[in-house]
């Protein structure tokens, strides 16, 4: 009897071991790098960044210490003398422009009145400032390959889709997942509990994984683009749709439980990217699918959908318009004190200022004329890269360059024009999972450019002017070589 259970125990030794070895070489293959980049993203979105590491003195979540040690890691391996080659083009302008803006209205802060809270706020907004920037740049070191960047933003819509499971089982049975799922350990802060008891148009709003409903809603929004650009590029490959499918119409359900007039709107801004560059079969496919999972919804006397509807037609009855609207009042009034820099990078104190919901208008607040421009050049930056890659992949047919990367590229612009969109109605850097994923994108974006090193004309390279295209505007038949970057890896 021992005998068998030692052999049984040495077996199960042995598949284990087995199974490491295997699991380690198919990261070692894929790349270090990208991994964490993936184990971040994973960790950002499936837990809320309420729950904080102990014993750190910064009462980080998991996803934002590794994401500062990331960060820093790369700033010494910098300094260390090491050079990856990539270049950031114009999306390096706009971040560098958006760095120095940020560390103008800090030192501008430094010379001001401040109260020793906002002494703090302005301390940990630079801090945060600094760690995304690096971590930014170690994303795009990182994504150096086409299939690196699909499994970056299969990540985003899978852990995305968990959160959204969370919020619909909240709606479905009243248990906040959310609040259960952490890591052993993790030190919880009452800011978990702080909007359990929502509601809009008589409905419980659900938040997921995320902070608030209004992030769930905004989260949600931006991962749906994404979503369809995963789902295209995998029915692109000829590999299984279905899964991602699934998730993507998880996060739109999720979207439209959090009760949010800005996704919907976020929603059509996205397909306006989108949609100029699809064949017309797959536009029309889609916009009928809407418009049946509405009709559906409607005759089923969906709550959701009657109370979205209500929120269109007679408001949130909630005060969140009337809130913005002595908003932009205040800034109006008050921000000719410090127009230009700001009154300090992070000091924008909501228990004594009125609460803006606008992030353009907490920039212009915070860093001035100069740090409203940065953010929002780099924002328009990255939407345009994201559609020229988009754009230029469809019309010439480069052997260098896989064209699922176009499908990509188009979702992340969608997810680009959400995120513009969502900036007029949420004060985005008040909430740890949008406002790192903007950055994140941001760092897509950037390594989109550098693996589609397109620059026309091109010799022995042809037009596209053929029919029988698929959806990118390639043949469906077409094998694209490795990029130089596969090549090199």
């Amino acid at each position: 009897m021992s005998a068998a259970v030692t052999d049984g125990s040495a077996s199960l030794l042995v598949r284990a071991r087995r199974l490491g070895t295997e699991l380690r070489d198919r990261i070692r293959d894929f790349g270090w790098a990208p991994f964490t980049v993936c184990v971040s993203i994973v960790l950002l979105l499936v837990m809320r960044q309420s729950f904080t590491v102990p014993y750190t003195g910064v009462g980080q979540s998991p996803a934002q210490l590794l994401i500062l040690v990331t960060g820093g890691l790369w700033v010494l391996t910098r300094l260390a003398g090491q050079r990856s080659g990539v270049r950031l083009g114009a999306i390096g302008i706009a971040v560098f422009a958006q760095f120095m803006a940020a560390l103008i209205a800090f030192t501008a802060g430094a010379y001001a009145l401040l109260t020793p809270s906002q002494v703090a706020a302005s301390q940990r907004a630079l801090i945060t400032t600094c760690s995304l920037t690096a971590f930014l740049l170690f994303v795009v070191m990182s994504l150096r390959t086409t299939r690196q960047i699909e499994i970056a933003l299969r990540c985003v819509l899978a852990a995305a889709a968990v959160s959204g499971i969370y919020a619909l089982g909240y709606v479905v049975t009243g248990t906040d997942l959310g609040a259960l799922v952490r890591l052993p350990g993790l030190k919880v802060n009452e800011a978990a509990t702080a909007y359990e008891n929502a509601r809009r148009a008589g409905l419980a709003r659900p938040r997921g994984a995320a902070g608030h409903p209004l992030e769930l809603g905004a989260l949600m929004t931006v991962v749906i683009p994404i979503g369809l650009g995963v789902c295209f590029a995998a029915q692109r490959r000829g590999t299984r749709v279905w899964p991602w499918s699934l998730a993507t119409a998880i996060v739109a359900a999720a979207a439209a439980a959090s009760l949010s007039r800005s996704a919907v709107i976020g929603t059509a801004a996205a397909l306006l990217v989108m949609v100029p560059r699809w064949p017309v079969r797959r536009a029309v496919t889609l916009l009928a699918g809407l418009g049946i999972a509405s009709v559906g919804a409607y005759l089923l006397g969906s709550k959701v959908l009657s109370a979205i509807v209500t929120l269109f037609v007679t408001g949130s009855q909630d005060g969140s318009l009337e809130s913005r609207g002595y908003g932009r009042f205040y800034v109006y009034y008050a921000v000719g004190d410090h127009i230009w820099v700001g009154q300090g990078l992070g000091t924008y104190n909501v228990p004594i200022q009125p609460v803006l919901d606008n992030q353009y208008l907490d920039q212009l607040m915070e860093t001035g004329v100069i740090g409203l421009t940065a953010f929002a050049g780099l924002l328009v930056t990255a939407l345009l890269v994201a559609t020229r890659v988009a754009s230029q992949i469809d019309r010439w047919r480069v052997p260098n360059v896989d064209p699922v990367l176009a499908e990509l590229a188009s979702g992340v612009g969608g997810a680009m024009m959400v995120v513009i969109t969502t900036n007029l109605v949420l004060d985005t850097y008040g909430f740890i999972q949008i406002s790192t994923l903007m950055w994140i994108l941001f760092a897509v974006v950037a390594a989109m450019r550098n693996v589609a090193d397109i620059r026309p004309p091109f010799p022995d390279l042809e037009l596209l002017t053929t029919g029988g295209s698929s959806a990118s505007g390639h043949p469906a038949s077409d094998r694209t070589a490795a990029s130089p970057a596969t090549a090199s890896a």
